[in-house]
């Protein structure tokens, strides 16, 4: 797991981002390679971020929860 700052809007929150480490491997060039790949949801009204309208047929044109999903190679070198 990784811990960091994010900031937006002008607020910054603790982040605690879970992930998964693959490799290491190596590329068909002889290089070190691993994998991170991570996934967090966040609140963006922790943010402050509370614009909102509601469509027509009743569903919000944007929602509150913000899905990150990250995949990172990292080569050594």
């Amino acid at each position: 797991m990784a811990v960091g700052t994010l900031t937006m809007h002008g607020v910054s929150k603790e982040v605690v981002v879970p992930f998964t480490l693959t490799g290491p491997i190596k590329d068909p060039w002889g290089n070190a390679r691993v994998g991170v790949e991570a996934t967090l949801t966040l609140d963006r009204r922790e943010w402050g971020l509370t614009y909102d309208k509601t469509l027509d047929l009743g569903g919000l044109v944007v929602g509150n929860e913000v899905k990150i999903e990250l995949n990172v190679e990292a080569v050594k070198g």
